[in-house]
């Protein structure tokens, strides 16, 4: 068999003239067996999996003409306007290599995507003067870039995510989101909601949102300082929480709000805000509440007590302790814009984020704009502090007055490598997302030579370039790696010698109350181990804890060995009271084979606090009965809940945790094959959980 030779000029390949008889003639004589193989490796490189440079052009000879396709660098299918989307997501019913869509354009334009089920196909829409009407299902949609006249959503199911510095949704009222998540640093967010909104979450700092309401928003959470506009007509009682993540943000509501707020905050509550429930949980920031409204508010302060803000009258909660950063505020505002349905500000270029980091450090923010439907003016607002990662602290903090006992030098401390290590998460995460990307197609491509096994005359050729092309994806990825060297302090040079292949534990600052226990064996497909905290009951605090996970690979050539940080990982944080305990998952690592590795604790002293004990019954698997109490979880003094699970070698299947703040289908698990919706259910005192196939035991740790 002649060998086809590519000629590759300005990202374009092209075959010479006579190799393209040869492939003719080749497909012609070779039959089903040999154009069926060569679909399936066409179908791989399509998926991005031949790890493609740039934006390419491929071409395949069928018959007597030229089908061009144009790929994005991760393997998307580019189209331009309502004909070539059409035509791809019609092929994508029946051509599983399309699994990801862009459409992708400087031009002016209407899009309408007519009802479909494309849920095995990504959608990304990089057109900054293209409107969409958007009628059909797809695994996700993901906004780099939109025309100020917006994306307006009528299908059911779609979990948005919006990367672009300016965006504008609107949900009307046939439909239901299941999610909508901002990630743009510094991005302008304008959001109707006519029909349903599941959840919403804010995940990029020194934003600026405004939320219409005339539908149902579920639930909101803040992750990252932003300034929001809440508004709306008749809108129900809006569930926010407001993590730690989020200190600094300006809230100004003209709907009433059911709020959680662990972080700091300005918030101006105005007419329409009357109902509102607010629960200052963190004693250690300052939070300040403005009532605007026509009646007097509510507050729950960090020691639990209920507080009374007369109409007109403003509130402050909470002190900063002397021993950490202290936090200069200046009064900020959002003039609030109820969204309307005409044009507003055109979208700009992307911006990308990672969810998996929803904290980073607060900075001065000092923004003036007008989005599509909306106004918000932000005054100048200054505020540096301290922010400490977290995802789900629910966990209230009952501090006393003894706060000046706090260790100052602990919280400094911390703090200072707490800003490094963000500072890292950040360098790596690029590096992370390419030796992913590159893994999978490792896998991919294995599977791949898996149904080529029959090694037939006709198509040996195809075979030993699908291999070779595995070959070049392991050099790539072990090239990543090498790369991939962290050039930032450690915050501590010495995890370089103390990294080991079984991992090494260690405590930024000693805390002689934290027993910890590593190495309990995964049968998770996701993680390598679980690490277990327990603060001692005779603690005299509470302490938020983190872990970080420093990997460390051989990147000489050969001999001597030359081992560098070359990925951090992390986990959530949580709240750990006098006698509480908490499982962290470590992931597993993607990349070199037997890496070095540090698990570093870090515990912030969050003041002092005494335990509190729950009576249980939990003899059942999967069902926790609160023995002492006949009321409402949820009503309670529990804040969280994890339950693991253990097959019959002892290796922990997976874990379930829950936030009673939150609604029962907001749980977190990473079980394969358990719904995060259906994982709890609540019945009063009695919480049951999914329980996973194989678990012969559990355990369970309330908070």
């Amino acid at each position: 068999m002649a060998k086809n030779k590519m000629v590759k000029s300005n990202h374009v390949i092209t075959f010479e003239k006579d190799e393209k008889k040869s492939i003719i003639i080749a497909l012609v004589v070779s039959a089903v067996v040999v154009l069926a193989t060569v679909l399936a490796i066409i179908a791989i490189r399509h998926k991005g999996l031949g790890i493609p440079i740039g934006t390419t052009t491929t071409e395949e000879v069928v018959d007597s003409y030229t089908v061009t396709d144009n790929y994005t660098d991760d393997g998307s299918v580019i189209v331009t306007n309502q004909e070539e989307l059409d035509t791809k997501l019609a092929a994508s019913t029946t051509d599983e290599s399309i699994g990801a869509i862009t459409i992708q354009t400087e031009e002016e334009q209407s899009i309408e995507i007519p009802e479909g089920d494309y849920t095995n196909v990504a959608l990304n829409i990089d057109a900054p003067y293209t409107e969409v009407s958007n009628y059909a299902n797809f695994n996700t949609i993901n906004i780099k870039q939109i025309s100020a006249n917006t994306w307006v959503e009528h299908a059911s199911g779609n979990n948005m995510v919006l990367s672009a510095t300016a965006s504008h949704v609107v949900v009307e009222s046939d439909a239901t989101v299941e999610s909508i998540s901002n990630i743009a640093y510094g991005s302008t967010l304008a959001v109707e909601i006519y029909g349903t909104v599941k959840a919403m979450s804010l995940e990029a700092d020194d934003s600026i949102s405004s939320v219409s309401i005339d539908g149902t928003l579920e639930g909101l959470d803040m992750y990252s300082k932003t300034n929001l506009s809440l508004s709306g007509v008749g809108a129900q009682k809006l569930n926010v929480n407001l993590q730690a993540g989020a200190t600094g943000s300006v809230v100004k509501s003209s709907v009433p709000l059911n709020m959680q707020i662990y972080g700091s905050a300005e918030l101006y509550m105005e007419a329409g805000a009357e109902e509102s429930t607010l629960a200052v949980l963190n004693g250690d920031l300052v939070t300040n509440v403005y009532n605007n409204t026509a009646m007097a508010l509510e507050v729950t302060d960090p020691d639990g007590s209920a507080v009374t803000i007369d109409q007109g009258a403003d509130k402050s909660f909470g002190e900063e302790k002397a021993a950490q950063t202290n936090t200069n505020t200046e009064q900020s505002a959002v003039s609030s814009g109820s969204a309307t349905r005409s044009s507003g500000s055109s979208g700009g270029g992307s911006s990308s984020s990672t969810s998996s980091n929803r904290s980073s450090s607060s900075s001065s923010t000092s923004s003036s704009t007008t989005t599509s439907q909306s106004t918000a003016t932000q005054e100048n607002t200054q505020q540096t502090t301290t922010q400490q990662t977290t995802q789900q602290t629910t966990q209230p903090t009952q501090n006393t007055n003894n706060k000046n006992n706090t260790t100052s030098s602990s919280s400094n401390s911390t703090s200072s490598y707490e800003k490094k290590a963000k500072d890292l998460e950040n360098k790596v995460s690029e590096q992370n997302s390419t030796i992913s990307a590159l893994n999978s197609s490792i896998e991919e491509l294995k599977k791949a030579i898996q149904g080529l096994t029959d090694k037939n005359a006709k198509y040996e050729e195809e075979l030993e370039q699908t291999k070779s092309e595995l070959d070049e994806a392991n050099e790539r990825i072990l090239e990543a790696q090498k790369t991939s060297i962290i050039d930032f302090e450690l915050p501590n040079l010495a995890y370089k010698e103390l990294a080991s292949e079984d991992g090494k534990l260690v405590q930024r600052i000693d805390n002689p109350y934290l027993s910890i226990k590593k190495g309990i064996p995964s049968a998770n497909e996701l993680n390598a181990e679980y690490i277990e905290i327990h603060n001692s009951e005779n603690a005299p605090k509470a302490y938020l804890v983190k872990l970080y996970y420093y990997y460390f690979i051989d990147v000489a050539e050969g001999e001597p060995e030359k081992w560098e940080c070359t990925c951090l990982d992390t986990d959530k944080s949580m709240v750990l009271r006098p006698g509480d305990s908490w499982v962290f998952a470590r992931p597993k690592f993607i990349g070199a084979d037997n890496p070095k590795y540090v698990i570093e604790v870090v515990a912030s002293d969050l003041g002092e606090d005494s335990p509190r004990i729950f009576a249980v019954n939990k003899d059942d698997i999967g069902i926790l009965k609160f023995t002492e109490f006949e009321t409402n979880v949820k009503e309670s003094n529990v804040t969280d809940i994890q339950a693991i699970f253990f097959d019959v070698d002892n290796k922990v299947l997976g874990e379930i945790s829950y936030s009673t703040s939150m609604d029962e289908t907001m749980a977190e698990t990473d079980l394969p094959g358990v719904n995060r919706e259906k994982a709890v259910e609540i019945n009063n005192n009695v919480v049951k959980f999914t329980k996973p196939e194989g678990a012969v035991n559990w355990n369970v740790f309330v908070n």
